[in-house]
């Protein structure tokens, strides 16, 4: 059976260039040096767990690093992550955001990363709340932690007029950031407010248009097309869920999707969306024209 130590000396990586030692909690400290063996597996794992490696393998990098630091915040909030979005084990991913949030209470990833935990998975938004809110705090200029928190208030009764302000503010300080583009056009859109939504998914496709990877070298070209129409797909999906509100803007609306599908064809959402709406829109019509030619006739007197 191996032991810790042979465990560890398997995990061992040479990592490119020079990394800033972080202190005992995985807190940069801004010396620069090399890392720590706890650092080390840290990212060992982190790299496993993104390119989708041996689950196996990544929960025992995780475990060996954990073994080395039993506070480490980073070490504990990346794994908390993969426990939460690759295993599903949710209990267990709690456990360990709180154990994160104990060694480091001003990790505003990790603050961030276990507020949309209790959001999406506990339901729980008074404590989600709380925790966006602390990290705002630290960071209140981050454009991510603005629209996570923006988006949190928006499913809330009342919160959609502080969301659009605190999205408004944000794209000020961040006029290029996309999600948040995006989250702000969503909410326009869901409050019938449908030009200045258009007019953002407008901005947001000019913005990507000007992010075309054909620009990028041949290295980082399949792998940054491939994100690109994803993106696009996304956006035009939503420009066509925005557009199929309107029924004056229904053919507007079957043309944007079918350039969604262009960019992603097998994606079953909007697959869904298009052939649900061009069965809806025909029989809409339908029941339109039969309406207008079935009017009873008054009988003259």
């Amino acid at each position: 059976m191996a032991t810790k130590s042979s465990r560890i000396q398997q995990h061992r990586v040479r990592l490119p260039g020079t990394i800033v030692r972080t202190n005992s909690s995985g807190n940069n400290n801004g010396s620069n040096s090399t890392t720590s063996a706890a650092d080390r597996l840290g990212m060992k794992a982190l790299y496993l767990q993104r390119s989708q490696r041996s689950m196996a393998l990544t929960h025992q990098a995780f475990q060996d690093a954990l073994l080395l630091n039993a506070n480490h915040a980073v070490n504990l909030g990346n794994y908390a992550l993969f426990l939460y979005l690759d295993c599903g084990r949710h209990d267990q991913a709690q456990q360990f955001f709180e154990r994160a949030i104990r060694a480091d209470a001003h990790n505003t990833t990790n603050l961030a990363h276990y507020a949309n935990f209790l959001k999406c998975v506990r339901g729980d938004i008074g404590r989600a709340e709380v925790l966006y809110l602390q990290a705002l705090h630290l960071a209140p200029h981050d454009p991510d932690l603005i629209g996570n928190y923006a988006g949190l208030l928006a499913k809330t009764p009342d919160g959609k007029g502080k969301a659009k302000q605190l999205l408004r503010e944000g794209l000020q300080k961040a006029p290029g950031h996309r999600r948040n583009i995006l989250r702000l056009a969503s909410l326009l859109s869901e409050q019938g407010q449908f030009e200045a939504a258009e007019a953002w998914l407008k901005q947001l496709l000019a913005l990507l248009e000007a992010d075309d990877p054909q620009h990028q070298s041949a290295t980082t070209l399949t792998q940054s097309t491939v994100k690109w129409h994803l993106e696009l797909a996304h956006v035009y999906g939503n420009y066509a869920n925005l557009l199929r509100k309107q029924p004056q803007r229904w053919e507007d609306a079957k043309k944007m999707y079918g350039m969604a599908m262009q960019f992603n064809p097998t994606h079953p959402l909007l697959q869904r969306n298009l052939y649900g709406f061009a069965s809806f829109a025909v029989t809409s019509l339908f029941l339109r024209d039969w309406k207008n030619h079935t009017k009873p006739k008054l009988s003259s007197v």
